[in-house]
């Protein structure tokens, strides 16, 4: 029904040193960025990279935006994205009401919208976020952290039902040693 594996698009689509790059927005449908902040600078960029978006040092929160999609007819819908990170990413609890622009905190969120409702946070996924964010760094509030710094997660959610979804990534960084990977956003129906 829906399947975003960021393979069709030139090395570097997306957002790059603040500006639209590569087939970005011109050549891309199924999906929407937005530097939330508008704080990404030279060197930071969220795009196309050997097959999936990359996200390096964005200072700040930025979201990729899914096309609604149309799951009308399904009985159940399921959705799926495959989510990982590399580098020393991090994340202090006690700074959470900063996190938008603390330089610090490290963070993947993932939303859903059904029938164009307010979008639900995925709290706490499998354990390795809390009720704040989906997923957080392993490496939390001065521990050591061993690698990887980020959990690689195949993200699921199931038994979702009505005539549209739309799915919203939010994720930040902030160092340009820090990575963080999206891909294979999948959504099918029974």
């Amino acid at each position: 029904m829906f399947r975003e594996d960021f393979n069709s698009y030139v090395s570097n689509t997306g957002l790059s040193n603040g500006t639209n790059s590569g087939d970005y927005p011109s050549g891309v449908t199924r999906f929407t960025l937005t530097d939330l902040n508008n704080s990404m600078s030279s060197g930071d960029y969220t795009s196309t990279q050997a097959g999936m978006l990359e996200v390096s040092d964005t200072n700040g929160p930025v979201e990729l935006e899914t096309q609604i999609i149309n799951i009308l007819g399904y009985v159940t819908v399921n959705f799926s994205v495959d989510i990982s990170g590399s580098g020393p990413l991090e994340y202090d609890p006690a700074s959470h009401t900063t996190d938008a622009t603390n330089t610090l905190n490290d963070y993947v969120n993932v939303y859903y919208s059904i029938n164009g409702g307010a979008y639900t946070l995925l709290q706490n996924y499998n354990g390795d976020g809390n009720l704040n964010h989906t997923l957080l760094p392993f490496y939390t509030n001065g521990a050591s952290g061993t690698v990887p710094y980020f959990p690689n997660t195949n993200l699921q959610v199931s038994g979702l039902s009505g005539t549209t979804l739309q799915l919203k990534l939010r994720f930040q960084n902030w160092a340009s040693d820090e990575f963080l990977y999206i891909d294979n956003i999948v959504v099918t129906g029974q």
